[in-house]
């Protein structure tokens, strides 16, 4: 799964960046079209620079919603358990469903 995840940091540095760039490029381009294009270009540059792309593995059983903090819970679960942890097996499966 390839997502686009946007930081704390990478927003701050895509607003300074918009904040400071230079339209004369995009005032001086002909027609309208012309201009959202190269606008447009621009805007998926930075985006790219400043959201780079995260890839996950993701298992198709899983729902949607199973991030990894999740999967690791419950694998840390089903370790507990086998060891005859329960009680701290099952303080991790009520963390889970929080």
């Amino acid at each position: 799964m390839t997502r686009r995840p946007i930081s704390d940091e990478g927003f701050l540095k895509f607003g300074n960046w918009i904040s400071k760039m230079s339209w004369d490029e995009i005032y001086k381009t002909e027609g309208t079209h012309s201009k959202a294009s190269l606008l447009q270009e621009k805007l998926q540059c930075a985006c790219k620079s400043y959201f780079p792309e995260k890839t996950s593995k993701h298992d198709s059983a899983d729902r949607a919603y199973i991030t990894k903090s999740i999967k690791t819970l419950i694998l840390e679960k089903r370790r507990l358990f086998h060891e005859g942890k329960c009680e701290q097996a099952r303080k991790l499966k009520n963390k889970c469903r929080k």
